[in-house]
Protein backbone atom coordinates (compact mmCIF):
# COMPACT_ATOMS: atom_id res chain seq x y z
CA UNK A 1 0.00 0.00 0.00
CA UNK A 2 1.10 3.55 -0.53
CA UNK A 3 0.94 6.16 2.21
CA UNK A 4 -2.15 7.63 0.56
CA UNK A 5 -3.82 4.19 0.42
CA UNK A 6 -3.05 3.69 4.11
CA UNK A 7 -4.71 7.03 4.95
CA UNK A 8 -7.77 6.09 2.87
CA UNK A 9 -7.95 2.65 4.51
CA UNK A 10 -7.81 4.19 8.00
CA UNK A 11 -10.59 6.59 7.07
CA UNK A 12 -12.72 3.75 5.72
CA UNK A 13 -12.09 1.34 8.64
CA UNK A 14 -13.04 4.00 11.18
CA UNK A 15 -16.16 5.03 9.23
CA UNK A 16 -14.72 8.49 8.79
CA UNK A 17 -13.96 9.04 12.47
CA UNK A 18 -10.18 9.20 11.98
CA UNK A 19 -8.52 10.92 9.07
CA UNK A 20 -4.76 10.53 9.49
CA UNK A 21 -2.72 13.30 7.91
CA UNK A 22 0.36 12.90 5.72
CA UNK A 23 2.29 14.55 8.57
CA UNK A 24 1.44 11.53 10.71
CA UNK A 25 1.61 8.69 8.18
CA UNK A 26 4.86 9.44 6.36
CA UNK A 27 7.06 9.92 9.46
CA UNK A 28 5.50 6.73 10.88
CA UNK A 29 6.30 4.83 7.66
CA UNK A 30 9.87 6.15 7.82
CA UNK A 31 10.22 4.97 11.45
CA UNK A 32 8.78 1.53 10.64
CA UNK A 33 11.19 1.29 7.70
CA UNK A 34 14.21 2.24 9.85
CA UNK A 35 13.12 -0.41 12.38
CA UNK A 36 12.92 -2.90 9.48
CA UNK A 37 9.27 -3.66 10.18
CA UNK A 38 8.25 -2.57 6.68
CA UNK A 39 10.12 -2.03 3.45
CA UNK A 40 9.47 0.10 0.42
CA UNK A 41 8.63 -2.11 -2.53
CA UNK A 42 7.89 -0.52 -5.90
CA UNK A 43 6.05 2.68 -6.85
CA UNK A 44 6.14 4.05 -3.27
CA UNK A 45 4.28 1.02 -1.96
CA UNK A 46 5.20 -0.48 1.39
CA UNK A 47 5.02 -4.08 2.52
CA UNK A 48 5.51 -5.72 5.86
CA UNK A 49 8.77 -7.62 6.49
CA UNK A 50 9.10 -10.97 8.25
CA UNK A 51 10.35 -9.06 11.30
CA UNK A 52 7.27 -6.85 11.03
CA UNK A 53 4.99 -9.91 10.82
CA UNK A 54 6.54 -11.33 13.99
CA UNK A 55 6.09 -8.00 15.78
CA UNK A 56 2.50 -7.75 14.54
CA UNK A 57 1.78 -11.30 15.73
CA UNK A 58 3.19 -10.45 19.14
CA UNK A 59 1.09 -7.30 19.32
CA UNK A 60 -2.05 -9.21 18.31
CA UNK A 61 -1.45 -11.76 21.08
CA UNK A 62 -1.09 -8.93 23.59
CA UNK A 63 -4.30 -7.29 22.35
CA UNK A 64 -6.19 -10.59 22.57
CA UNK A 65 -5.06 -11.11 26.17
CA UNK A 66 -5.91 -7.51 27.03
CA UNK A 67 -9.35 -7.88 25.45
CA UNK A 68 -10.00 -11.07 27.45
CA UNK A 69 -9.05 -9.26 30.66
CA UNK A 70 -11.43 -6.41 29.84
CA UNK A 71 -14.21 -8.92 29.15
CA UNK A 72 -13.59 -10.58 32.52
CA UNK A 73 -13.67 -7.21 34.29
CA UNK A 74 -16.93 -6.38 32.52
CA UNK A 75 -18.45 -9.71 33.63
CA UNK A 76 -17.30 -9.14 37.20
CA UNK A 77 -18.94 -5.72 37.20
CA UNK A 78 -22.17 -7.24 35.89
CA UNK A 79 -22.01 -9.92 38.57
CA UNK A 80 -21.36 -7.33 41.23
CA UNK A 81 -24.19 -5.12 40.02
CA UNK A 82 -26.78 -7.88 39.76
CA UNK A 83 -25.68 -10.34 42.42
CA UNK A 84 -24.02 -8.23 45.11
CA UNK A 85 -27.22 -7.84 47.17
CA UNK A 86 -27.84 -11.59 47.04
CA UNK A 87 -24.23 -12.40 47.90
CA UNK A 88 -24.27 -9.91 50.76
CA UNK A 89 -27.38 -11.58 52.15
CA UNK A 90 -25.79 -15.05 51.94
CA UNK A 91 -22.61 -13.84 53.58
CA UNK A 92 -24.59 -12.15 56.34
CA UNK A 93 -26.55 -15.35 56.98
CA UNK A 94 -23.37 -17.44 57.01
CA UNK A 95 -21.74 -15.12 59.53
CA UNK A 96 -24.82 -15.27 61.76
CA UNK A 97 -24.87 -19.09 61.68
CA UNK A 98 -21.12 -19.25 62.27
CA UNK A 99 -21.40 -16.95 65.31
CA UNK A 100 -24.14 -19.17 66.76
CA UNK A 101 -22.09 -22.32 66.18
CA UNK A 102 -18.94 -20.79 67.63
CA UNK A 103 -20.74 -19.67 70.76
CA UNK A 104 -21.89 -23.25 71.36
CA UNK A 105 -18.52 -24.88 70.42
CA UNK A 106 -15.34 -22.76 70.67
CA UNK A 107 -13.24 -25.44 68.92
CA UNK A 108 -15.50 -25.44 65.86
CA UNK A 109 -13.63 -22.63 64.08
CA UNK A 110 -10.37 -24.53 64.22
CA UNK A 111 -11.92 -27.70 62.82
CA UNK A 112 -13.77 -25.75 60.08
CA UNK A 113 -10.61 -23.97 58.96
CA UNK A 114 -8.68 -27.24 58.96
CA UNK A 115 -11.39 -28.86 56.86
CA UNK A 116 -11.42 -25.98 54.38
CA UNK A 117 -7.62 -26.06 54.10
CA UNK A 118 -7.73 -29.80 53.38
CA UNK A 119 -10.37 -29.31 50.67
CA UNK A 120 -8.25 -26.61 49.03
CA UNK A 121 -5.21 -28.89 49.08
CA UNK A 122 -7.19 -31.71 47.47
CA UNK A 123 -8.29 -29.44 44.60
CA UNK A 124 -4.72 -28.41 43.75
Amino acid sequence: MTGKEIMEEALQRTSGLWRPSPGLIYPLLAKLSVDELIEEASQNKYRITSKGKKELNSLNKFLEAYTRQLEILHLLRLLEKHHAPLLAEHISQAIKVLKELLSSDPNLLSSLLTSIAEQIQQKR
